[in-house]
């Protein structure tokens, strides 16, 4: 039976994708290429966050406008730089970022070198857990500072703090460095002390070599100041025997001089000289060089402890020696040698002085010995006499005295001449044995001495400053330090809607006919059309064919209007900046912007403005996002509920957000008495008042007019603050003052930014008159530059209300629904706000262009929330204090002390008499007077009977006719 052919089956087929993978990496080519992109993008990555460093507070405005080609950026690597070391730095984990450009390069070079490829993921893993720690320990250092954590640290930081503490956070770092280093590097106890040896007996050596080099060099200064001392005599030879002059070898030179001679006729008769006299400086001591008597070599002494003993009894050398030379040398039975010593003091003295160098070190004896040995024909026997000092840390000193070989005629006799010279405590260096000569020898020299010159040791100089020195110690000055704790408004603190904006296909196409039948009504004709929709309007941009003046359109507005039976169509014809003509057309359904969406945004959460406020969204769907601090001020008006409370609650809540309480100030001014009333509970976080008023919230007229006078007192004082420290602006005092650059005993302190906020300003116009006036026209002139801004509201500015003068220092205007275009162009100088639909919608103008946006919506019970959240903190001691102000009415009944009048007191009363009216602002034009001085001299010439009491609105009675009456007057107060 045959066998049944199984059928094949086929596999299924695999997914290759991770076969495809595996052989990409296979193939050389690109492996090098992978290996070489990421060493270069490593380079990039670390340009980018280098860069990012120094300018990351100007690319956090741009980051949100990534496509804009007309916005550049102050990274080195442009928008993609920016952008990605925003994320790895700014939102990663800030300095530790740094790992990964290293651990890029070190694959991209082991790619490429083909080396512990292995390595590759073992380096990724500690690299992330280096990173995360650098970023954790980096946001327990620099809790203010976000950027060198990141905010990945910062928040892991403040996790482990909120459940372990700051002690904690502290113990764990450590542990997980300690870890760390064990596990990655193998550090143990036993290589650190193995380390710690390595390096004592490392700086041992190097102290060793030290000694050396300096014993070295004063031996070679003492012989060359020894030489140069001396003259070397000329010996004849003497006898019948030939005996070459001993000499001085060292380092192949020529013969020095000696330093002292001995007279050869002492010596014995049959005693010969070798031929030259060399000077060794060694560490060993050979037994086959040292002359020993023949008595001590015999059969018992053959053992190196015995020769030892021996040697050292007859003192031919010192026992240190010996024990360093038994150590190392073999015992070898030498021939003997007979030793006499033939000169003795009485028989032989020495007749000839003999120079002796002055001793640097203590004072050994030196015994020169001269040896005779028989020598036999075929070779002569040379015999080496080292002698060493007993010392270690001496230079060592060995003669060794060698002898030519002699004639078979000459007698040969063994005889050894041990000489001894002993002298008072001198250290002879180095000496010669020559011929006796019939010269004399000259005296020696006297030795110069030598003149220590004593150093000047300069004065050290201060070079760093004094703020230098306090920045380094103490860091920047942080004005937040008093409120530290300090937390923020949360997001959901802000009620959220349904802001998802729903674009109906159907009323867009049908707009755009009605648009285009319409015009074509008129005989104008339409070439492109697009629409963008924003959560209340949709502005259709068209592009008109040719020919078509855009006047003609323009004048379409109402048509257009009637076509589209839709209220609030306004046109731009042109848009700025565009080639169109743009249509706004409201949404049959709008969209509610929240406040939450407002202050949730990138664009106000990155923004590094002074003063952030989000006021809503444009048509484009985009947050705005305006500078107060860059307006400087901001005038809102529009008709009654049409949003103008709403907008000044949004401005407010924006600064909350993002301003500590240590940076910024309001000053509230709430006519109708309720629209501010919930910041009440933030007294003493934000508010300033007068050190008189009981409520922070400014609802009296008359405390009104005290309020602003008393901030041009704090413009007055600031301004001269700014002068004391050479600065233009409140900006750059700041950064002064933190950097400990300005002193506060001279009166100088960190300066908050003051909010101004007037609602219903026409109403106070209507009660105060010009005494409100003044005060914000010359705050409105003068303020910005010391961080007072105002923020003022009302119905309709027109001349009454708002003079020309203030109304020319409000450059930045909102503008919600208002009646008629005379109403828009008093608050624009432009039509369109009587186009608006109300309910928020307004026309903000910043410069020369206008921008439609939906005011951010922030209800009562919103507020509510946020005031009691910051209310619920811990505060300051009380609100803010201004200056207190002094007005007219209460310099009645002063008494003045003469010697406390002000120095332009006699010239204030000159300019009183004459123009015969007595007021304060008369002073101020006048004299160039602030309020506060002018209302002082006020008070002393009522006192000195000048002028009369306070009459109210009028102006004080003068009672003193002429100057003949003044002086008089002044004369009797002397007296």
């Amino acid at each position: 039976m045959a066998k049944r052919k199984t059928p094949n089956l086929k596999k299924q087929p695999r997914d290759n994708s991770f076969i495809k993978l595996a052989s990409f990496f296979l193939i050389k080519h690109n492996l090098t290429i992978l290996g070489a992109f990421l060493v270069l993008f490593s380079i990039f990555l670390t340009v980018a966050f280098i860069s990012f460093f120094f300018c990351w507070q100007e690319d956090q405005s741009t980051l949100s406008e990534f496509s804009n080609r007309a916005i550049v950026t102050q990274n080195l690597l442009g928008k993609i730089g920016a952008k990605l070391s925003n994320f790895f730095v700014y939102k990663g984990f800030g300095l530790g970022s740094f790992v990964i450009p290293v651990a890029l390069f070190l694959t991209g070079a082991r790619i490429l070198l083909q080396t512990n490829l292995r390595k590759i993921i073992t380096s990724w893993n500690w690299g992330l857990l280096s990173m995360i720690w650098i970023a954790v320990a980096l946001g327990f250092s620099s809790a203010q500072n976000a950027v060198l954590p990141g905010i990945i640290g910062f928040e892991l930081n403040a996790y482990f703090q909120a459940f372990l503490g700051k002690a904690g956070v502290v113990i764990l770092l450590l542990f997980f460095l300690v870890a760390y280093l064990i596990i990655r590097f193998k550090i143990t106890p036993e290589k650190i002390n193995e380390r710690i040896k390595i390096a004592k007996e490392n700086q041992l050596k190097e102290e060793q070599i030290k000694e050396a080099q300096i014993n070295e060099a004063a031996i070679a200064a003492e012989k060359e100041r020894i030489l140069n001392t001396q003259k070397r005599p000329e010996t004849p030879v003497n006898n019948n025997t030939q005996h070459k002059t001993p000499r001085v070898v060292e380092d192949l030179q020529e013969t020095p001089d000696p330093v002292f001679e001995l007279p050869i006729e002492n010596l014995h008769p049959n005693t010969t000289f070798s031929n030259e006299i060399i000077y060794q400086e060694e560490d060993h001591i050979s037994l086959d060089t040292l002359p020993v008597n023949e008595s001590l070599i015999s059969d018992e002494l053959t053992d190196k402890a015995a020769i030892k003993e021996a040697l050292i009894n007859e003192h031919l050398i010192d026992r240190s020696s010996i024990n360093k030379t038994l150590k190392n040398e073999p015992l070898i039975e030498k021939q003997p040698i007979v030793e006499q010593a033939i000169i003795e003091e009485e028989k032989a003295p020495i007749q000839q002085d003999i120079p002796i160098k002055e001793p640097v070190v203590e004072k050994p004896e030196i015994a020169a010995t001269i040896t005779k040995e028989p020598v036999k024909e075929e070779a002569p026997i040379q015999e080496d006499i080292l002698i060493k000092e007993p010392v270690i840390e001496k230079p060592e000193i060995a003669a060794i005295i060698t002898k030519e070989p002699v004639k078979e005629e000459a007698p040969i006799q063994e005889d050894t001449a041990i000489i001894k010279p002993i002298v008072e405590k001198p250290i002879i260096k180095e000496f010669i044995l020559e011929k006796p000569s019939e010269e004399k020898i000259e005296e020696p020299i006297a030795e110069e001495i030598e003149v220590s010159v004593e150093k000047h040791v300069e004065e050290k100089s201060v070079t760093q400053n004094l703020s230098d020195a306090l920045l380094k110690d103490f860091g920047e000055f942080d004005p937040t330090l008093d409120l530290g704790h300090f937390k923020f408004p949360t997001f959901d603190l802000l009620k959220q809607y349904n802001e998802v904006i729903s674009i109906d296909s159907d009323e867009l196409e049908a707009n755009k006919k009605r648009i285009v039948t319409t015009l074509q009504n008129y005989k104008i004709g339409i070439s492109d059309i697009k629409a963008t929709v924003g959560p209340t309007i949709t502005l259709y941009e068209i592009v008109p064919n040719a020919g078509v003046r855009i006047s003609k359109i323009k004048n379409l507005e109402d048509d257009i209007a009637l076509s589209l039976s839709a209220l609030g169509i306004r046109i731009i014809a042109p848009i700025p900046g565009k080639g169109t003509i743009g249509i706004e057309v409201p949404n049959q359904k709008s969209t509610i912007v929240s406040m939450h969406s407002a202050i949730a945004s990138q664009k106000f959460q990155d923004s590094e403005m002074e003063l952030p406020i989000a006021l809503g969204k444009t048509i484009a769907n985009e947050t705005l996002v305006v500078d107060l601090a860059k307006m400087p001020h901001l005038l809102m008006a529009g008709a009654t509920g049409q949003g103008k409370s709403v907008g000044l609650n949004a401005v407010l809540t924006s600064l909350l957000y993002k301003k500590h309480p240590a940076e910024v100030k309001f000053v509230l001014v709430d006519p109708k008495k309720v629209e501010l009333t919930l910041f009440n509970k933030i007294e003493r976080h934000y508010l300033a008042k007068l050190p008189d008023s009981e409520e922070a919230i400014i609802t009296d007229t008359t405390k009104v007019v005290h309020t602003l006078n008393s901030l041009c007192m704090e413009m007055d004082a600031r301004y001269d603050l700014l002068k004391n420290a050479m600065v233009r602006n409140i900006k750059e005092y700041n950064v002064k003052f933190k950097a400990r650059k300005l002193n506060p005993e001279n009166g100088h302190k960190f300066l908050p930014y003051i909010v101004l906020v007037i609602d219903e300003f026409a109403d106070l116009i209507m009660t105060a008159g010009k005494e409100v006036e003044t005060p914000i026209a010359r705050l409105a002139q003068l303020a910005r530059a010391i961080g007072i801004h105002l923020i003022v509201a009302t119905q309709r500015p027109s001349v009454n209300v708002i003079t020309g003068i203030i109304k020319a220092n409000f450059p930045a205007r909102i503008a919600f629904r208002v009646t008629s275009k005379i109403d828009s162009r008093t608050i624009l100088d432009a039509p369109g706000a009587d186009q608006l639909i109300g309910r928020g919608d307004m026309l903000y103008s910043g410069g020369n262009e206008l921008i439609r946006v939906q005011c951010a919506f922030v209800d009562t019970p919103e507020v509510e929330r946020i005031t009691d959240f910051i209310g619920s903190q811990r505060a300051y001691p009380s609100a803010y204090l201004l200056p207190e102000y002094v007005g007219e009415e209460s310099g009645t009944n002063v008494d003045v002390d003469i010697a406390d009048r002000d120095k332009l007191f006699k010239n204030a009363a000159e300019v009183i008499i004459t123009a015969q009216q007595g007021s304060a602002s008369l002073l101020q034009r006048k004299l160039k007077l602030g309020y506060n001085r002018a209302g002082r001299i006020i008070d002393q010439l009522e006192a000195a009977g000048i002028v009369g009491p306070f009459e109210g609105s009028k102006a004080r009675m003068v009672l003193v006719p002429d100057f003949i009456a003044l002086e008089q007057l002044l004369e009797n107060e002397k007296k």
